[in-house]
């Protein structure tokens, strides 16, 4: 097994094992290779290796139990950060040059602390897996101090906490500078792998060219979707009413209960006059199951309308677990703020079956790339990002308010983006549009699991 610990890039390096311990002579870096580091995961010479990552135990939040439940329901799962004792032994010719490997081991993890924190290379089943380590202390055995002075050998405890996941070195392309076109109903697929793809791993999406690199995009919708029911009627709106009046027909999706996932109602008019406001009206089994508030669109020239979204109750959900899919009633109402004449013409609306959604706004247009990170890539492992960070360019916009949750990666979902500049949303406008994810594992990693 290879253990050994390392910043960005393989930058800096210390191997922790190797064949056998390679006494140190007091000059160079013979660390930074397996063959000659002088240092070995060991309690004693006739002892060999007796350390391997723990798993993270999980922390499980639980509904009320009997009479009403048979048993306690999980309502949210979790795991911690994991604290490990670790024995080392450092070889030198000296045993002065012995406390010199301490202090340098000292000096590495340090960082883990006052600076980037160092990453934990575990290196078994012919695949290397990473650890951030959050903070680490190192305690020289003083029980064996006088026996071993003088005799080049230093055993040593080197207590860290670390992440609770292990990553690949590097993250995976999901979607590679695919053509996103701004119409709604451009979701693009991923294929997912990783032990929790299940439960959702960081995904980092990246929005460029179009009007991402000329003037600017001010407001981003972005979401992780399961399905999606779209419909373009290019109904024509015009209404004097103030109290609300269905466009057009009510439409059925098919929406999807699984755990988890929610359904969104997204809507698309073109050149809406200023007091045009639109809703969704949800029926559910002969009963109105939601009415949305009243939304005005951000332009006059070209509008999208966040109409809001139904939670099925959980109760519903396990009850639909054979199918997994109901049927609903999906009525978009339209009415005029101050009576006067509100028009436009409905392009689109949807109802999004999503795991994630989330809208950005940026104060400045500035034509550069956007992008969603929930990971710094090391390349030699991840650091994942909690909160998330939105970036223009390669600079965080400390000004971008994000509201809801960014996408994550998850097995069968897609990613589905609009955006709009200073409100105008334009319907036949593209980006390009590229996605990478970390896949997440508990302990080693091996060949990996799709």
């Amino acid at each position: 097994m290879t253990l050994a610990l390392c910043s960005d890039t393989t930058a800096l390096i210390i191997y922790l094992s190797g064949s056998a311990p390679v006494a140190w002579d007091g000059t160079g870096t013979p660390w930074d290779s397996q063959l000659t580091t002088p240092f070995t995961v060991a309690m004693n010479d006739a002892t060999g290796q007796k350390w391997t990552p723990m798993v993270a135990p999980k922390q499980v939040i639980w509904s009320g139990g009997p009479p009403l439940n048979n048993g306690q329901l999980p309502v949210y799962e979790s795991v911690g950060n994991i604290t490990e004792t670790i024995p080392i032994q450092a070889y030198a010719r000296t045993h002065a040059d012995c406390l010199v490997l301490k202090q340098t081991l000292e000096q590495m993890l340090s960082l883990a602390f006052y600076s980037a924190p160092m990453m934990l290379q575990v290196d078994e089943f012919g695949s290397a897996a990473y650890y951030e380590i959050y903070s680490a202390d190192i305690q020289e055995g003083w029980q064996f101090f006088n026996d071993e002075n003088g005799h080049g050998l230093l055993r040593m405890t080197v207590q860290w906490t670390r992440s609770p996941f292990a990553t690949p070195g590097s993250a995976t392309t999901v979607i590679n500078a695919a053509t996103i076109t701004n119409n709604g109903n451009d979701a693009k697929s991923m294929t997912i792998g990783g032990e929790l793809k299940y439960l959702g791993q960081p995904l980092n999406v990246a929005l460029s060219g179009g009007v991402f690199a000329t003037s600017g995009v001010r407001n981003v919708w972005l979401a992780s979707i399961y399905a999606i029911n779209h419909y373009t009627p290019g109904t024509a709106i015009s209404t004097t009413s103030s109290t609300g009046v269905a466009i057009g027909a009510t439409q059925s999706p098919s929406i999807t209960v699984a755990a988890g996932m929610k359904t969104r109602f997204m809507a698309r008019v073109a050149s809406p006059t200023a007091n045009l406001q639109l809703r969704a009206v949800v029926t559910w089994g002969g009963d109105t199951a939601y009415t949305g508030p009243w939304v005005t669109g951000g332009s006059t020239s070209g509008a999208i309308y966040d109409l809001g979204f139904i939670d099925i109750p959980q109760s519903a959900r396990r009850y639909a677990t054979s199918s997994l899919v109901t049927t609903i009633g999906l009525t978009i109402q339209q009415r005029s703020t101050n009576g006067a004449s509100a028009t436009g013409t409905l392009t689109w609306f949807n109802a999004l079956d999503y795991h994630t959604f989330a809208k950005v706004v940026v104060t400045s247009t500035t034509g550069v790339a956007h992008n969603a990170v929930r990971f710094a890539d090391t390349g030699v492992g991840a650091r994942i990002l909690n909160p998330p960070i939105y970036t223009l360019g390669t600079t965080p916009n400390q000004t971008a308010v994000i509201a809801g949750q960014l996408p994550l990666a998850l097995s069968g979902s897609k990613l589905w983006a609009v955006w709009d500049s200073v409100g105008a949303h334009d319907n036949a406008a593209t980006a390009t549009c590229t996605a990478k994810y970390m896949p997440l594992y508990r302990t080693f990693i091996g060949a990996g699991v799709s």
